[in-house]
């Protein structure tokens, strides 16, 4: 039973998250978003926990960026039997799983993967023979020309051209059409709205002390009243928006390999599923020319053999579509495919049925999408938010080919980081000229030093002309540092065609249009690449450096890692790293040492603040046995 001492806490909580909403901190495209609020009153239930819990904390956590706080704490102990304020600090760290919407999938109907028309030459009606299936189990229809028929040598009959002799009065004959449905059959399911599901994970650490544990929006909460340890309580509040680009796939059906069980496209379903619009489809096999056929609609196509060809009434069926998207991905592994689930991008490396569970369709969401939570703790006194900053860079970006004018394109970013310490990178894709669709939603990335990570977004033209496409691809911090930017070109031109009239030039694959450029840019060091300075005498100023590419002409040097401190004795190495339009690249390095008497650390301060190269291995030594 809950016992009502004041309900403001959660009007206090809601008040603060609007006033967060509203841009008390930076914008959720540059920065994740903390702030606290304290609690006069409370509300006690009988899960323990008492009024001394008075500080919520909010922050926005997104997938690929890690959200660290540094919280300090009022907490009372007896000293001499005195009781004395101490501070205890706790550093929290709380990160996001890609969210993954599940589709929950509903039986429709099986359906045959391979229908197909086998025609054999059967005695003419006027010998007495019966016209029937070599196989009983195999149905289908009689076609039989008429007497007429039989003489007039222009009139074409149905499987004739299969059999390789018309029938004529002198060879009469009939023809017996058999619908084999072939061995492979698929479970057809319809797509129900999805559920989203992801894992906020927290880790609090006080002194020797370890609190983890995880929220998620089916189970968003979290409490604990530890008597020495930690106090906190943990809410999910949900997302802050909703997430953008999601499939809206109510209008598809999801075929997956079933029987039998032994067949290698059952035993590999997951990389021969197909997805198909419900128009391509019959329900109850009544529509031929779609998938689904049944016996009763292939034997209706007989009244028809005068003016039709064997296999006509079974075209647009699973076989055929995942040969011709089989075939795409033969001639290109990173095509994007019409049916084949697998070669979609949206569905790419994200599909996947655990044993035992019910099927469901998965999609991952890549892009930036903010959740709250709020940390409820006892008495704070002050909040930091950590941020640690290295060198990132773009190593590659482009456009792969695809059809102009069409949702097929994507751009590949590949990202390092530069530097020596685990950070969050923002790539987004901006200052797209009139002929890209400009919504591109950012993307986010956790690495380690010198990880890397490979990022898609969707990238499509939007006019039939014949242009150059340029976008912008940066790569920055949460907080709006650039690290590094480029300019991503490709074309979506017309090209000709056999057709005429409006066909005479119709649009065709987009194609990257780069020089033969295989040489890195030349970077020289503006001063010295060693520089000796004095520990809290000299000050270290940077001189940059100068890049000069044989084809690009000079281009731009971005400087990464160590920072310089020179109260603090040490060798520090600064990077120079420059690339060129195709992403030759180059680095040079810069050592600074700086000099603190007695620290082991030994060298002459000249009047050019350097030393040659040779001496870099002997100063490195004797730093290393000075530590």
């Amino acid at each position: 039973m809950y016992q009502k001492k004041n309900l403001k806490v959660q009007a206090v909580c809601s008040m603060f998250i609007a006033a967060v909403l509203f841009g008390v901190c930076l914008s959720t495209a540059q920065a994740t978003r903390v702030s606290t609020a304290v609690i006069e009153d409370c509300l006690i239930n009988e899960s323990g926990f008492n009024c001394d819990e008075k500080t919520c904390i909010s922050a926005d956590v997104s997938y690929g960026i890690q959200t660290q706080l540094e919280v300090v704490q009022i907490t009372t102990i007896q000293v001499g039997g005195e009781p004395v304020e101490v501070e205890e600090t706790t550093e929290i760290e709380i990160e996001k799983s890609i969210p993954t919407l599940y589709y929950p999938l509903r039986f429709l109907h099986t359906v045959a993967y391979y229908p197909h028309e086998e025609v054999i030459r059967t005695p003419h009606p006027i010998s007495g023979c019966d016209c029937q299936c070599a196989d009983p189990n195999f149905q289908g229809f009689c076609s039989t020309r008429s007497p007429f028929d039989l003489e007039n040598l222009c009139a074409s009959w149905r499987g004739e051209e299969l059999i390789g002799q018309p029938a004529t009065t002198a060879v009469p004959y009939a023809t017996a059409h058999c619908l084999h449905m072939g061995e492979v059959y698929f479970h057809g399911y319809e797509i129900c709205g999805p559920t989203e599901y992801y894992e906020i994970a927290a880790n609090l650490q006080k002194g020797s002390d370890t609190l983890n544990f995880v929220l998620s929006p089916a189970d968003p909460f979290y409490g604990i009243n530890q008597a020495s340890g930690f106090k906190v309580k943990a809410e999910l509040l949900g997302n802050q928006e909703k997430y953008k680009g999601v499939p809206e796939l109510s209008n598809y059906i999801l075929y997956i390999p079933a029987l039998p069980e032994a067949h290698p496209y059952v035993q590999d379903y997951q990389n021969n599923m197909l997805i198909l619009p419900r128009e391509e489809l019959s329900k109850d096999g009544s529509e031929p020319d779609k998938v689904g056929i049944s016996y009763d609609a292939f034997r209706k196509l007989g009244g028809n053999a005068s003016v039709s060809e064997a296999g006509d009434g079974l075209h647009n069926q699973l076989f055929q579509k995942h040969s011709a998207d089989l075939q795409k991905l033969i001639m290109n592994p990173d095509a994007e495919t019409e049916y084949l689930v697998h070669g979609k991008r949206k569905f790419k490396e994200s599909m996947g049925f655990q044993a035992g569970m019910a099927k469901v369709l998965q999609y991952k969401v890549p892009e930036i999408n903010y959740s709250q939570v709020a940390l409820t703790l006892p008495d704070v006194t002050t909040v930091k938010v950590i941020n640690t900053e290295s060198l990132g860079i773009i190593m590659d970006a482009d456009v792969q080919a695809f059809t102009s004018m069409t949702d097929e394109g994507t751009l590949v970013v590949e990202i390092a980081n530069w530097g020596d310490l685990k950070t969050d990178y923002v790539v987004t894709v901006t200052q797209a000229n009139m002929n890209i669709i400009k919504a591109i939603p950012a993307q986010s990335r956790i690495l380690d030093s010198y990880e890397q990570a490979t990022l898609t977004f969707d990238i499509h033209t939007a006019y039939n002309i014949d242009t150059i496409n340029e976008c912008a691809v940066r790569l920055k911090s949460p907080t709006g540092r650039l690290y590094d930017e480029v300019s991503v070109k490709f074309d979506a031109s017309k090209h000709p065609s056999k057709y005429s009239g409006d066909l005479q030039l119709t649009n065709d694959a987009a194609t990257l249009t780069e020089p033969n450029n295989l040489t890195a840019p030349v970077i020289t060091l503006n001063g010295p690449e060693l520089i000796l300075l004095e520990c809290n005498v000299d000050t270290y100023v940077e001189q940059g450096a100068e890049a000069v590419d044989d084809v690009d002409g000079t281009v731009a040097v971005i400087i990464g890692g160590d920072t310089v401190d020179t109260t603090v004795c040490g060798i520090y190495t600064v990077k120079y790293f420059a690339r060129d339009a195709v992403f030759n690249f180059s680095e040079i390095t810069r050592t600074v040492k700086v000099v603190c008497p007695g620290s082991g650390i030994e060298g002459d301060i000249n009047n050019d603040n350097m030393v040659n190269m040779d001496d870099l291995g002997r100063l490195a030594a004797n730093w290393l046995v000075g530590t």
